[in-house]
């Protein structure tokens, strides 16, 4: 019986990455997608279940967790997952927990603008575009 539910949206790079590391890892769930373009993370039923209104989000069994690394911290720390994607010990650990923090505001932050300028770029550049 699966009991991990994941809410997601293939738009937002940290919900793909979560969804390959728990298929990857065999981790159990029951996938929920949210279409943000479609503004579902707005309604009331979502807010009731997620008041910051963001993806992506799992509930296991009543433990909420909202935030892609915390969440893969818990999965590491909750189910069976093999020690090189998350190693046990603590030295090695920090080392994960230190780029998992950096990644944040620096290769994520830096790709998203790189996408949106390119994305821009091409809309502005579209043969008929009103941009």
């Amino acid at each position: 019986m699966v009991t991990l539910k994941f809410y997601y949206d293939f738009l937002s790079q940290p919900c793909r990455t979560l969804y390959i590391f728990m298929k990857k890892t065999k981790i159990p769930f029951e996938p929920k997608p949210v279409n943000l373009r479609q503004g579902e993370h707005l309604t009331k039923e979502f807010v009731s279940l997620n008041p910051f209104k963001k993806v992506p989000f799992i509930d296991d069994k009543g433990t909420v967790l909202i935030e892609s690394v915390s969440i893969l911290r818990y999965l590491c720390r909750t189910y069976n997952v093999a020690d090189h994607w998350y190693p046990k010990d603590i030295q090695r650990q920090a080392l994960v927990d230190q780029y998992l923090e950096w990644q944040h505001n620096n290769t994520r932050a830096h790709c998203t603008e790189y996408f949106r300028h390119k994305a821009l770029w091409a809309a502005k550049n579209w043969p008929g575009s009103k941009y």
